[in-house]
């Protein structure tokens, strides 16, 4: 190698004629003619990849880098050796835990914090950022999230400290307010935002101090926003992730996030990173579904560069119990179940099944296990009050009265007829879903019960006011599942959680907890149950998953 440079974006390498092969293997390596040089961006892991590749003569030039790479490790051993001293101002005392992921946040670059739901995620980043004496910081987070950080900011931040802004309207308005902003601030942005003109601009012409990405796995997919991540990676002095879910639905998940904090950790080309840790094969259509995953120990390795675990056994939750109550259909659900049941068999049978019209079956059956259709004219006819009557009977005969209830479904109209219900029952009933969002009334104790979307209400909200909660429908991530169970369980509750499945016999509501609580994928465990081809299983799964 003739000579190697690097500023605060790339590594540069001028490398002799021979060794372009090496170079051009290096993670995000690019050849940039105007320099003629190869390049590679400037992060502890990539400096790492060079000195190995080309050996020591890269340790003079990237020693600043390679010092940060040894320092990642150093701080981690430190950060879960337990004996960490608060050296830092807070409002409220942190736990041990939180005390541990605030050193590993203010001390490194780039890093993670999967911590399980309810361990103080957000209280560590506003400690961090006072420890590191942060003025402008911008938290990406998804849009029911935005409030919850300006609620969070009264308990956990000092006086006039830093204005929080919560921003809203149109992309316009809100990139006007980032460009307003007086430190030292907070922006705190939805990420369907961040990549769309003028945000994007906007974003790269701060100089952040700290960039936060609460509720990362959000950036699990090849979207614009998980490339916009990447991009802005090298416009801060830290990069902060926040999780209780690192990897909802397979390890592969963790490429797209990784790539935003250090992508030299895992590369920058996602088709190598797939064949080193997961064995596929092609379908007949042109994709490929997953027949196992590989090489999990080296995997592991590399996400323990930068992240700092709390796992649900660390955190002091109340006690749980969870339990299931089932109920029967009457005629005329049990009828339409077995129609729609047997259609979709004979369809497997004659083999004209494809994974899209699969799940859309299955959709319909967890529907009619709810107790209502959805028609050709897209409208909800209830078919039964099966589920209903059983809901209607733990409210009313095992709930203590005054006892606040969360009710969690998949569907709209489980919703309509939850709330239905509680009227009823003169029970006050608010709601969380995609287009309804009653939270603050609930804070204010407005409600007796709350039905909330189970997609809608998984993150960011605390629903531990409730002492019970009822799932009336399932969905098929045990991610999301957890997530949403988690709103309620957690160490804000100092009450004994109780949780109730809500089951219909004979239904795919059965297949469903059966394959949750063994921790497998539901969409192939029902189908392949069936009778489905695995390869229309495992691209059903695959569908299932991209949504």
């Amino acid at each position: 190698m003739k000579k190697i440079t690097h500023d605060d974006k790339w590594i540069y390498l001028y490398t002799q004629y021979h060794e372009k092969d090496k170079a051009a293997s290096l993670p995000g390596a690019k050849w940039t003619p105007q320099k003629k040089c190869w390049r590679t961006p400037a992060t502890p892991e990539c400096a790492l990849q060079v000195r190995s590749t080309f050996g020591d003569i890269a340790d003079e030039p990237l020693r600043h880098l390679l010092a940060v790479a040894k320092k990642r490790q150093e701080v981690l051993d430190i950060a879960n050796s337990g004996h960490v001293k608060v050296d830092y101002e807070y409002v409220m005392k942190p736990w041990d835990h939180q005390v541990g992921a605030t050193l590993a946040l203010s001390e490194l670059d780039a890093a993670v914090f999967n911590g399980w739901m309810g361990a103080g995620k957000t209280a560590v980043t506003f400690n961090a950022a006072r420890k590191v004496g942060a003025e402008k910081v911008l938290v990406v987070c998804p849009t029911s999230v935005i409030q919850v950080w300006q609620d969070e900011s009264e308990k956990h931040c000092f006086p006039d400290e830093w204005r929080i802004l919560g921003l809203s309207g149109s992309v316009k308005k809100r990139a006007e307010g980032v460009r307003g902003a007086k430190p030292p601030f907070f922006a705190v942005i939805n990420y369907e935002a961040i990549w769309r003109k003028p945000m994007a601009e906007t974003l790269k012409s701060v100089d952040w101090d700290v960039i936060v990405y609460d509720e990362v796995q959000r950036i699990k997919g090849l979207t614009k926003q998980s490339r916009f991540a990447a991009q802005l990676r090298t416009h801060a002095k830290q990069v902060w992730a926040l999780t209780g879910t690192l990897m909802p639905h397979s390890p592969l998940d963790i490429y797209a996030i990784y790539r935003a904090l250090d992508p030299g950790i895992f590369g920058t080309s996602y088709g190598r990173f797939k064949h080193r840790y997961a064995d596929v094969f092609p379908l007949p259509n042109g994709g490929e579904i997953v027949n196992r995953y590989v090489n999990l120990d080296d995997l592991r390795n590399r996400i323990d560069k930068i992240c700092y675990h709390v796992p649900k056994e660390k955190l002091d939750l109340p006690p749980l119990t969870q339990t299931e109550r089932y109920c029967e259909m009457g005629k005329d659900a049990a009828r339409a179940y077995r129609e729609l049941e047997q259609e979709f068999i004979t369809e497997i049978d004659e083999g004209i099944v494809t994974a899209s019209n699969a799940l859309a079956k299955l959709l319909r059956l967890q529907q009619v296990a709810s107790g209502f259709v959805h028609t050709e004219e897209k409208k909800n006819v209830k078919v039964g009050d099966h589920k209903l009557n059983l809901m209607r009977e733990l409210l009313d005969e095992e709930v203590p009265k005054g006892e606040k209830v969360v009710i969690f479904a998949r569907f709209i109209a489980d919703l309509d007829m939850i709330q239905e219900t509680c009227a009823a029952l003169d029970l006050s009933c608010g709601r969380i879903s995609g287009g309804h969002n009653d939270y603050e009334g609930w804070k204010a104790g407005e409600f007796d019960v709350m039905a909330v979307q189970i997609q809608a209400g998984g993150l960011g909200i605390d629903l531990s006011d409730a002492s019970y909660c009822m799932f009336f429908s399932h969905w098929f991530s045990l991610g999301d599942t957890q997530q949403a169970l988690a709103r309620v369980h957690r160490t804000s509750n100092d009450s004994h959680v109780h949780c109730i499945r809500l089951v219909t016999k004979g239904t795919v509501d059965e297949k469903i907890i059966k394959a949750l609580d063994g921790k497998r994928s539901v969409i192939k465990f029902i189908l392949e149950d069936l009778g489905a081809p695995p390869e229309v299983a495992d691209e059903a799964e695959q569908q299932e998953l991209s949504w």
